[in-house]
């Protein structure tokens, strides 16, 4: 049964949406066309893929996409035709066809009391052995779920209708012969888990316990090349090993377990998700282009296929609002994308007159910008657009006093004047607008999607308060349409709480905010040039190395323990988010590429920065460890 919610967009981890329809509804499968395009490229299956962002991108989402139940829902509901472009995705990845589902997935999430092997006081070796046992017996346990599933049958009732022959059993399988029915290995399985948890909850010796170890992660073979039968009829189908939060894990326990799967370099299809924060230092802040592993960075992929993402976002948002138990079905139409002139009309008309006092001052000192000033008093605009231009015209003023001045002191055209406004001119005009005359600037659809920095639950995390808003003002005043005034309220009021929660979810916090600040402090005076030489802002930095060390990508200045805390902290904010990593190429197409880090966009606002990316300074790593000492 699907779900119905006052604000669905309060909805956000996967795990948290129960019902499958209502996850199947709300999903958006753009990202499932990279999947796709890897299995053109024949990169998708028989390998390891790991599927890498920070909190929030959609990797357990995209996880329960390929769940038995998930897949069984979708497949059961053939004729809905919202669900029509994530069938015909999954049918490019012969996930299904029209006849029957083609992929078991076999998910296990790695939040299940790993870690608490860690406590027990054995060896090393015993604690992998006792790891590997558990892993085994979770891909038994939830293979045979799967299965049932599948064919929808029920468990635990049905188990006996399943048998599996395995023809290469190891000696961690001594407890077997086969062919083996669903419930004896059901049994198996489930006596190796228990016996687990025993020794982890029992205040007895472990010796008298005796749980079961295992030498070898055997779950894969056993499940990939075993043939499955249900009532006497083989299920011949692609399997598929996903893990779930392996960032969950101890270091030592993820550690072991991708070394073992990486080494075997088996031909089993196995996925990976974790958290940007998983990996070391070193991997976090290096090129994330040159690993020797097949890796999608959900953020990374957004990036390079900004309108797809607009759009992904723009259909997940649409889809919540149809699912609300209000009659509010839309989201981005009820964003205005402008401000109410007859509201804002005194501003804009004071904003005018006080920047044409500023062109008039540098006009009665150079015949150069006459022409300029007077097309501006004499054009026929509202009074917003009468603002821009002036403010406009006045960053040309600026770029042309800065220019080196020849003999002649000619006269500038009006052409001149209409071609130098490009867009980079007017989103810089806007921008300068809003802060000196204290005008909304946070509002419309776009920006909403900019401040995501490219995460699902970000935007969630605004879109839903947004939502929140359309709902009040319908109660209210009849009315769907959140005003500009009230978007950027809310969104600055949404940044100043995710600022406020910082501290308690990264670490190095202290050194985190001092290094934002710091950076805020130069970023805020490079955006306000007059000639904005770094338009729409500067929001992002690249590392530029000093002469006495080598490249970043060599390594030696992130060992150097000088800067250990200016490692901490870049790596903590890209695991976080609150820098994104962007590979930027400035020349011909295939030269050499730069790590430049931007500001996540929320904290932009946080910090009344603009939004589009393009500015960014190179700095030295012996500038910024003294931003947080």
């Amino acid at each position: 049964m699907s779900q119905r919610t006052r604000n669905p967009f309060k909805l956000r981890a996967s795990e948290k949406i129960e019902s499958d329809s209502t996850f199947l509804r709300i999903y958006s499968p753009g990202i499932l066309e990279d999947l796709a395009e890897k299995h053109r490229e024949q990169k998708l299956w028989n390998n390891v893929l790991f599927i890498r962002s920070s909190p929030g991108a959609g990797k357990s989402s995209l996880l329960r996409i390929f769940d038995p139940v998930t897949l069984v829902t979708l497949f059961n509901n053939k004729s809905n035709p919202s669900l029509k472009d994530l069938r015909e995705n999954l049918k490019k990845m012969e996930v299904m066809d029209n006849n029957d589902i083609r992929l078991l997935g076999i998910c296990l999430h790695c939040n299940r009391n790993y870690e608490i092997l860690e406590d027990l006081p054995i060896d090393d070796i015993k604690k992998k052995r006792f790891f590997f046992a558990l892993i085994n017996a979770r891909i038994v346990l939830a293979t045979l779920r799967g299965v049932l599933s599948l064919r929808g049958l029920r468990f635990p009732s049905d188990l006996a209708n399943i048998v599996i022959d395995y023809s290469t059993p190891s000696s961690d399988t001594l407890g077997l012969s086969f062919p083996c029915d669903g419930r004896r290995l059901y049994d198996w399985a489930e006596n190796i888990e228990s016996r687990v948890y025993k020794a982890l909850d029992s205040f007895l010796p472990i010796d008298q316990i005796q749980p079961e170890g295992h030498n070898e992660l055997f779950a894969f073979s056993l499940i990939s090349n075993s043939k499955i039968s249900i009532n006497g009829a083989e299920i011949g189908m692609r399997v598929l090993f996903m893990f779930d939060d392996t960032h969950k894990l101890s270091v030592e326990q993820r550690d072991f377990l991708i070394r073992y799967i990486l080494e075997k370099r088996t031909n089993f299809n196995i996925w990976i998700a974790e958290r940007l924060e998983a990996l070391t230092n070193d991997e976090n802040l290096k090129s994330y282009q040159n690993r020797d592993y097949d890796e999608i960075n959900l953020e990374a992929i957004w990036q390079k296929k900004d309108s797809k993402f607009k759009n992904i976002v723009s259909n997940i948002a649409n889809r919540r609002a149809q699912i609300s138990t209000e009659d509010v079905p839309e989201f981005d139409q009820n964003l205005a994308d402008s401000l109410n002139e007859s509201v804002f009309k005194g501003d804009f008309q004071y904003a005018f007159e006080v920047i044409m006092g500023r062109i008039e001052q540098y006009s009665n000192q150079t015949r150069k910008f006459g022409d300029w000033v007077k097309y501006c008093k004499e054009q026929d605009l509202s009074p917003l657009e009468r603002a821009m231009l002036a403010r406009s015209t006045e960053i040309l003023v600026h770029k042309n006093l800065n220019q080196p001045q020849t003999t002649f002191d000619l006269e500038l055209s009006v052409k001149e004047l209409q071609t130098g406004i490009t867009s980079i001119v007017q989103n810089a005009a806007e921008y300068f607008l809003a802060q000196e005359f204290k005008l909304p600037y946070y509002f419309g659809f776009e920006r909403v999607v900019q401040l995501s920095s490219y995460n699902i639950d970000q935007f969630l995390q605004f879109s839903s308060e947004l939502y929140e808003g359309m709902l009040s003002n319908r109660l209210a005043v009849r009315s769907n349409v959140i005003t500009a005034e009230e978007q950027h309220k809310i969104i600055r009021r949404v940044v100043n709480e995710k600022w406020n929660e910082l501290g308690r979810l990264i670490p190095f916090p202290e050194q985190v905010k001092r290094f934002l600040q710091k950076f805020f402090d130069f970023a805020y005076k490079e955006t306000h040039r007059p000639t904005i030489p770094y338009a729409p802002g500067v929001t992002g930095f690249a590392l530029k190395e000093p002469v006495e060390l080598k490249l970043l990508d060599n390594g030696h200045w992130l060992d150097d323990a000088v800067y250990k805390p200016l490692v901490n902290v870049l790596s903590t904010c890209v695991s976080f988010n609150i820098l994104e990593k962007r590979e930027i190429s400035q020349g011909k197409k295939g030269s050499d590429t730069t790590t430049v880090f931007y500001l996540n966009r929320w904290i932009c606002v946080r910090f009344n920065l603009p939004l589009g990316y393009g500015g960014w300074r190179h700095l030295k790593p012996g500038e910024l460890i003294k931003w947080i000492k």
